[in-house]
C-alpha cells in the first residue's frame, strides 16, 4: 500500500489539530494538511454559516471530501479531483477557473471554486464560491466517524468485538463452513482486503459503506442496532459470522478482524490515488 496519509499519521496515531505546525505559524501560504470542517460559504456576495456538515481530508497524495448527515449517513468522495495545495487567491486570466487555496495556515484555509451548477439554491451558475475551513471542529456524528476511520482500533479486553473488521463473505447457512471459508479467502485474501469494513466502537459502529449507528453489546453473543438484535457466531478467535434476516430466511455475513497499525482511511484513500 502507498504511504497515503504520511502527513497525518505517525506510528498509527492521528495528527489533526496541529496540521501545518511544522511550518511558520504566521504564514498563510501553507499547504493544508489534516482534517478541516467547512464553516462558512460565500456565494453571490452573501456569507452564511455552512448549511451542511462537510469536511476535507488533505494529504500529500489525495484530498477527500466527507459529507455527514444527521441520521448517521456519510459519503467519502474525491470531489475536488486535485490535491489541495496553496495557490494564492489570484485568478490568472478570464479563462482561469482552477480551484484556489489561500489564507492557509495551521488553523484553517479558504477554498475558492468555480461553479457550473445550474438552478442551485446555494451555488451560483458560472461564478465563484468561497468556502472557509477550520481544523479541530467536528459535529457529534462526525466525531464518531473520524474516530473510527482515522485511528487504529486497539483490542478491548472487556469487549472482544471492539475493533476493525472486514467483510470476508456471506453464507446462507453455517454448514460446510471450512469449505465456504476457503472459497472466501481465495476471492478476498487477507493480504489484499477489499474496502468493506465495519468498525465497532464502545457506543457505535461505523460501516465504511457510509453509515454510523448506535450499538449496544450483549456480551459476545449479539449486538443491537436500531432496535434489531443480531446474533453472533464465533468461528475462530478473530473470525465471526453475524446473522441478518431476509424475510423468514437467516443468512450470515462473515467478518475477519483487521490487525496492524494502518488506519482504515488509508485503505479508502488508496482507491482514489492514481
Amino acid at each position: 500500500m502507498k504511504s497515503i496519509l504520511k502527513s497525518l499519521f505517525i506510528g498509527g496515531c492521528l495528527i489533526l489539530p496541529i496540521a501545518g505546525m511544522s511550518q511558520n505559524s504566521e504564514s498563510k501560504t501553507q499547504d493544508p494538511r489534516g482534517v478541516y470542517k467547512l464553516t462558512t460559504i460565500t456565494s453571490n456576495g452573501i456569507v452564511q454559516y455552512a448549511p451542511f456538515d462537510q469536511y476535507k481530508i488533505c494529504t500529500d497524495s489525495v484530498s477527500l471530501t466527507v459529507a455527514v448527515n444527521d441520521n448517521g449517513l456519510f459519503r467519502i468522495s474525491n470531489a475536488d479531483k486535485v490535491i489541495l495545495n496553496y495557490t494564492g487567491e489570484e485568478v490568472k486570466g478570464e479563462n482561469d477557473t482552477s480551484t484556489k487555496i489561500y489564507d492557509s495556515d495551521d488553523k484553517g484555509f479558504t477554498l475558492k471554486w468555480w461553479s457550473e451548477i445550474k438552478n442551485h439554491i446555494l451555488f451560483p451558475y458560472r461564478d465563484w464560491c468561497i468556502e472557509k475551513y477550520q481544523v479541530g471542529e467536528y459535529s457529534s456524528t462526525a466525531s464518531k466517524i473520524f474516530s473510527a476511520l482515522m485511528t487504529v482500533q486497539e483490542r478491548d479486553k472487556k469487549n472482544d468485538l471492539i475493533g476493525t473488521w472486514r467483510v470476508l463473505g456471506r453464507m446462507d447457512e453455517l454448514r460446510d463452513v471450512k469449505e465456504q471459508l476457503k472459497s472466501m479467502y481465495e476471492k478476498n485474501p487477507t493480504a489484499k482486503p477489499n474496502n468493506n469494513f465495519v468498525i465497532f466502537l464502545p457506543d457505535c459502529l461505523v460501516d465504511v459503506s457510509g453509515v454510523c449507528l448506535n450499538v449496544s453489546y450483549e456480551g459476545k453473543k449479539s449486538i443491537k442496532t436500531g432496535g434489531v438484535t443480531q446474533r453472533i457466531k464465533w468461528l475462530k478467535k478473530d473470525l465471526i459470522a453475524i446473522e441478518f434476516k431476509k424475510g423468514y430466511q437467516i443468512d450470515y455475513t462473515v467478518y475477519e478482524r483487521v490487525t496492524g497499525d494502518v488506519p482504515i482511511i488509508s485503505y479508502i484513500a488508496d482507491r482514489f490515488v492514481k
